[in-house]
């Protein structure tokens, strides 16, 4: 039986950080979303760094071994933090100190992206005063000294202030970065650049390794990218003017230019609910079809529940799923997606949260192939 891992991020809206003292990975029985208890402690693990800590990102092994980045705030200080666990949930003691790495960076540091490179070693992205910061991490957890400067990368870009919110690996080993550029007040555009395997910048991709995308409303951001097996780049994200927000769906060939071939001239917008909408992930089907994932505010004043949106190849709407591409879950309370998967069976899972009057509690929801409730 396949076995899902999900992460229960201290990132519990698009505009809060709570700071919780412990990290929440569970695993789920992909049959019926019951926990594993065979995991951790009836499913789930918790690691302590001792400090405040926010889980921002997960990534699997080959061996199947679990990593956690994510920030550990000491006093004022904002430090990366890496767990790795075993298998069964328990702490991997073959890494760092009891499972755990923290990682001081000269300035405030905030992991929110972690990946395992194709060699074993770990990649984190972050950002901070800085535009970015990435740490190498060799398998055991010490930095890799090959890397920038004693297994760390902090960079400015320049004429630029942005922020960087996901990473993905191409097979070749360079890093594709995305987030946005701040140009004052509520005004950004999207930002997306490739780097070289050892964080130089690519200057094959865009203008001098970087790309600016403007979809002509004030706001664009991207909060996520994936890749296509052809090499094209898909990037997920917000866009809108004033209190309105919109999904929005960009790809790029692999140079970094946009795809005239996907939606409009290689950008689609899609609007849900009255106001705000919002995507926070995207993946991609075996198929080649998209998937988009957020929350909207669909059913005023009951607001934020979570919606899928899918797309075909060509990032038009797909009118086999839910009601003319889009399925929102209505409910009384507040729902957030925030990651999404597809099972071996096509089966779609998308994780988050749930805010009730009292509590913010983890969410797991699965949907069938045409986007209904399974």
């Amino acid at each position: 039986m396949k076995k899902l891992f999900f992460l229960k991020s201290s990132i519990l809206s698009f505009s809060t950080l709570f700071l919780l003292s412990f990290l929440f990975p569970a695993f789920l029985s992909a049959q019926n979303g019951s926990l594993d208890l065979s995991f951790g402690n009836s499913g789930i693990a918790i690691s302590d760094f001792g400090n405040s800590e926010s889980a921002n990102s997960v990534a699997v092994q080959n061996d199947g071994k679990i990593v956690i980045g994510g920030t550990v705030l000491i006093g004022a200080t904002q430090k990366f933090g890496i767990a790795r666990y075993n298998t069964n949930g328990t702490p991997d003691n073959s890494f760092g100190t009891n499972g755990q790495v923290v990682t001081d960076i000269d300035t405030l540091g905030d992991c929110v992206c972690v990946k395992v490179l194709s060699n074993g070693k770990i990649l984190g992205l972050g950002r901070g005063m800085h535009d970015f910061i990435l740490v190498r991490y060799l398998s055991n957890g010490s930095k890799d000294s090959t890397f920038g400067m004693n297994g760390i990368v902090i960079s400015d870009i320049p004429n630029i202030v942005g922020a960087v919110n996901d990473m993905a690996i191409q097979n070749d080993g360079k890093i594709v970065i995305a987030g946005s550029k701040h140009n004052g007040g509520s005004n950004y555009d999207a930002l997306v650049f490739r780097l070289n395997v050892d964080a130089t910048m690519d200057t094959s991709f865009g203008n001098a390794g970087m790309q600016l995308l403007q979809s002509g409303a004030e706001t664009d951001e991207i909060q996520s990218v994936k890749l296509q097996n052809d090499g094209k780049i898909i990037l997920g994200g917000v866009t809108g003017t004033g209190n309105d927000r919109d999904f929005l769906l960009i790809r790029l060939k692999s140079n970094g230019s946009l795809d005239s071939n996907f939606g409009n001239n290689g950008i689609q917008i899609t609007a849900i609910g009255p106001v705000y909408d919002i995507c926070r992930t995207v993946c991609i089907q075996n198929d080649g079809k998209i998937l988009a994932s957020g929350y909207t505010y669909y059913n005023l004043p009951n607001a934020r529940d979570l919606v899928i949106v899918r797309y075909n190849a060509n990032g038009i709407l797909d009118n086999t799923f839910g009601n003319g591409g889009i399925s929102v879950v209505m409910t009384d309370s507040v729902d957030f997606g925030s990651t999404a998967g597809v099972l071996p069976d096509g089966k779609i899972v998308v994780g988050g949260t749930r805010k009730t009057a009292t509590a913010f509690d983890f969410l797991l929801t699965c949907f069938n192939t045409t986007g209904q409730l399974e």
